[in-house]
């Protein structure tokens, strides 16, 4: 049904100055289906503070912007929405105001791209990450009030979907699957590092790095381990120091806290394995990158990895860890021949994932409204 009365929907693009990939990956993924919506009655606005992009390493601007967020998003935005005739918002970073806008008769849509909050007995961030604990108490405090008031919510797979109708059954008829999908403009092609492994990970206790690098660095040798995501410090604070000297000592160990998308391709294309240990992942845009630099791929088999690889990848249970060094010393052994049968299968992933990225849930998104 067409619909008769225009409608403008503001949407908070304040994480795209942060290096938060999984959030502004999103904000680009719902940019590129605004493009492909031709329906003159709806108007969209991307709302930003005028601060410019965070760089790495900016530490005091990032504990800054963490205190400035939390304004922004609760106070500002909503009312520059306001200011601007908006009849929605939506919110893309799992958080959002639900009292002033409602006050201010906004009607809003939630993004839940990172659904670990709906478990009962998750663990909590590191009790010496403070801005880690804040986020997780400030996120607490208002997720289900946003979930029950929400107009709609947004996520990424239907493994989402399930933990939080799990979590709140009243938003079930409210929930709208919108896939990640990756829009890398060049392929960088490098020569392959013979038995390399990569990890493009973080430091939340999610992520499973306090299980599986003291694993990787007490029983491989003569790897070479790319780490992206994570500092030599909080390294430290995870993995015993007797470990860390026996990783480097019988591997070539890289570390990198953070690294620029072409850089980061960069990465990619030189390795041959790539590892997601995780514990929980809702989807995970590095599984489709290491699918793309032609990495094969071993991950947990836990959340939604085996949705987003199309049960297409090598899974391995994080309780068995021994099966994991299995797998590894496996795919290292295999023939170029043998390598590239993977990687044959595994090219059906990213081309049966694309297939999603057409605005048809998008547009049962828009004509609810």
């Amino acid at each position: 049904m067409k619909k008769t009365k225009n409608v403008k929907i503001a949407i908070d693009s304040f994480l795209t100055i942060r290096q938060t990939r999984g959030i502004s990956s999103y904000i680009d993924r719902l940019s590129a289906l605004i493009k492909k919506n031709k329906d003159k009655n709806i108007t969209f606005v991307f709302i930003r503070p005028k601060i410019k992009k965070l760089k790495s390493g900016e530490k005091f601007k990032s504990i800054y912007l963490n205190f400035y967020l939390i304004i922004w998003e609760q106070f500002i935005f909503p009312i520059k929405a306001k200011i601007l005739h908006c009849d929605y918002v939506i919110y893309p970073s799992n958080t959002g105001s639900v009292y002033l806008s409602r006050f201010l008769n906004l009607k809003f849509i939630l993004v839940l791209h990172d659904v670990y909050f709906t478990l009962n007995n998750n663990k909590y961030p590191q009790y010496f990450n403070v801005s880690q604990f804040l986020s997780h108490i400030y996120r607490k405090i208002l997720i289900r009030k946003l979930c029950s008031n929400a107009s709609k919510i947004i996520t990424v797979s239907k493994f989402a979907e399930r933990m939080i109708i799990k979590y709140d059954k009243g938003t079930k008829n409210k929930i709208i699957i919108l896939k990640n999908c990756i829009n890398i403009k060049k392929k960088i092609i490098s020569k392959k590092v013979s038995k390399s492994i990569l990890l493009v990970t973080g430091f939340h206790p999610q992520k499973n790095l306090q299980n599986i690098l003291p694993f990787l660095f007490d029983k491989l040798v003569k790897f070479n381990i790319f780490i992206v995501g994570i500092s030599k410090e909080n390294i430290s604070k995870l993995v015993n120091n007797n470990l860390i000297k026996k990783g480097f000592k019988n591997n070539k160990i890289n570390i990198y806290s953070h690294l620029e998308k072409k850089k980061l391709y960069k990465v990619y294309s030189r390795t041959e394995i790539f590892l997601m240990p995780s514990i929980f992942e809702s989807f995970s845009i590095p599984l489709l990158e290491a699918c793309y630099f032609n990495n094969m791929i071993i991950c947990s088999e836990t959340g939604a990895t085996k949705e987003t690889t199309r049960n297409m990848a090598l899974y391995y249970n994080n309780n068995n860890l021994n099966n994991l060094k299995k797998k590894i010393d496996y795919l290292s052994s295999l023939s170029n021949k043998n390598k590239k049968k993977i990687l044959y299968n595994q090219s059906k992933i990213l081309k049966k994932n694309n297939k999603n990225f057409d605005n048809k849930n998008f547009n049962v998104l828009l004509n609810s409204l």
